[in-house]
């Protein structure tokens, strides 16, 4: 609070959503022996559906952070139970960077935004070189956000999408129009 009015920003930031109506990939995953570690506000999306580990942020460099860990199998979710993804067939780490939407792209950032598209690019590389070769690496954003036009709500239609994994032979995606395409990726992806 501030001035008497809610703020949010950082790591006790709460999104209040409706529970999915059906089984989303994430259920889909735990249902077939896997985790779902949201990092981020994931956890609040999805109500806690489908997330068996939940990691709240206060921010991209904290969600960066994790995510690396996660890949790299270096992850303590408490003093006392060490996440292992070796325990199990099938992992998802899906990480929400909350900065770029909230603070930059619904601001009217855009000097803000361009920082945080620069911190998360930096990081890739070291994501990248993590990676398994049974890894694969979706980027995407939920909506668009324009930084540099008037108002606060979703101000573009398309979204990114960059699909990597160590074998997949570089190139265009054709334009796609709609979010299944990601989540039937996700599962042609862990066999599910």
């Amino acid at each position: 609070m501030e001035n008497g009015k809610p703020v949010r920003i950082g790591a006790l930031r709460r999104d209040y959503s409706v529970e999915p109506f059906k089984d989303s990939t994430c259920d889909i995953i735990l249902k077939n022996k896997g985790m779902v570690l949201g990092i981020g506000k994931i956890e609040d999306i999805f109500v806690g559906s489908g997330i068996s580990h939940a990691i709240h942020t206060g921010g991209n460099t904290q969600g960066l952070d994790i995510t690396l860990k996660a890949i790299k199998n270096e992850l303590n979710l408490n003093e006392s139970k060490k996440y292992d993804i070796n325990q199990y067939d099938k992992a998802f780490i899906f990480t929400n960077l909350v900065d770029t939407d909230m603070l930059y792209g619904h601001r009217n950032d855009y000097k803000g935004y361009a920082k945080a598209i620069e911190e998360i690019d930096s990081c890739l590389p070291e994501i990248i070189n993590s990676m398994s070769e049974e890894d694969l690496l979706i980027i995407t954003a939920d909506h668009g956000c324009d930084p540099t036009v008037p108002g606060t709500d979703h101000t573009r239609e398309q979204v990114p999408l960059i699909i990597y994994n160590k074998n997949i032979k570089p190139g265009a995606l054709p334009e796609i129009n709609s979010f299944d395409y990601i989540s039937d990726r996700i599962k042609d992806w862990l066999n599910i």
